[in-house]
């Protein structure tokens, strides 16, 4: 079996904008100097073993403690759109091979943003005069549907949680994220690969260190040139299949596990 490993941010999620924006805020509210100041100077800048540009930009150690914290509080990701396509490949994609996420943001983050573009939600069911729950509305896709008027709200809510997490993972077969608080993809990749039971497939990224991370686990690899960092850089490290529009990955990813 193989499994298809896919990045996050700047591969599904059109997010590079808004880390843009987080990096200068962050310099802002620490007083520190970005050493860039145009987007096209951020694709030629960017690390993606991020820790190493808030160095750069002169956090200390403390400092650098301080912005994880905040970022997490400031990024909204309902204001980075996913690219063209998404929703209908994972669903294709899932169809012909276990999926998992691998990205250096925090899962939560991930899966609530999924849940909200992907429609996976719940259905809470009314009440009749008697009591009797009201029918379902029908939902595409499927969802657990929880009956309203539990004494207990936080019990209702969590169990909302559990059954909004069920329809994701319909799609996905595990998320490993940025809760770690580190860039180590050949790490997560490995972790990926053994929780999910598998030693072949592909990693889809966006920097050289997703294409890294697959090689080094003995992976296919796709790198996308649309994302956080140059087409050149994406070139360089030398990925078995290039794309450069988010309506190309779908058959890129399926030629990866040929």
């Amino acid at each position: 079996m193989k499994a298809i490993l896919l990045d996050w941010d700047g591969v599904l999620c059109d997010s590079r904008t808004l880390y843009y924006e987080l990096y200068f805020e962050a310099a802002r509210r620490w007083n520190k100097k970005m050493p860039i100041n145009t987007v096209d100077e951020f694709l030629e800048w960017y690390n993606p073993r991020w820790e190493e540009n808030y160095y750069e930009m002169g956090f200390t150690p403390q400092e650098f403690a301080e912005v994880q914290v905040w970022s997490d509080e400031y990024l909204d990701y309902a204001s980075a759109p996913l690219f063209p396509g998404v929703a209908e490949n994972l669903q294709r994609w899932s169809e012909v091979a276990p999926l998992a996420i691998v990205s250096t943001t925090a899962s939560s983050l991930i899966r609530q943003r999924l849940r909200r573009e992907l429609g996976l939600q719940t259905v809470v069911l009314g009440r009749g005069r008697q009591g009797d729950p009201g029918p379902a509305v029908p939902v595409h896709p499927p969802v657990v549907a929880i009956r309203a008027g539990d004494p207990e709200g936080t019990a209702e809510e969590a169990l909302q949680a559990k059954a909004a997490e069920a329809t994701l993972e319909s799609y996905f077969r595990h998320f490993t994220g940025g809760e770690d608080g580190s860039s180590a993809k050949r790490e997560k990749v490995a972790r990926t690969l053994e929780i999910l039971g598998v030693s072949q497939g592909v990693m889809v990224g966006d920097t050289p260190l997703d294409v890294d991370a697959g090689q080094f686990n003995g992976l296919k690899t796709v790198g996308v040139t649309y994302g956080w960092v140059s087409q050149a850089r994406v070139r360089q490290a030398g990925p078995d299949f290039l794309v450069d529009r988010p309506e190309d990955l779908y058959q890129a990813v399926l030629d990866s596990l040929k």
